[in-house]
């Protein structure tokens, strides 16, 4: 599914590109037109920060889990801060030294 989605959204944009870029390199000039579709760009890059959940180091369970609760940004950054909680307790009690008996 998801790369369905990439794939659609990928030719999409290469269509609207391909159709706009000459009328707006003539009615905005070639810097106004690149810097159109660089802050078209930019505007993606902060949604997409917005509202895609950073999954790494999450098992494929806890993804599906993620992504049932609607975008769930906030859900996964919950979940990825236990995860790392988890982790810290278990090297913590990893490097206590052991007690040997006098």
């Amino acid at each position: 599914m998801g790369t369905m989605w990439l794939t659609c959204s990928c030719w999409g944009s290469n269509i609207i590109v391909s159709s706009t870029f000459l009328s707006m390199m003539k009615g905005l000039t070639p810097s106004g037109a690149f810097g159109f579709y660089a802050a078209i760009c930019g505007l993606g890059w902060i949604l997409i920060i917005l509202f895609y959940p950073e999954v790494s180091g999450l098992t494929l369970e806890e993804i599906r889990e993620v992504f049932q609760h609607g975008f769930g940004v906030s859900y996964a950054r919950n979940l990825r801060k236990e995860r790392k909680d988890i982790i810290q307790e278990r090297i913590k009690n990893q490097e206590r030294p052991i007690a040997v008996g006098h």
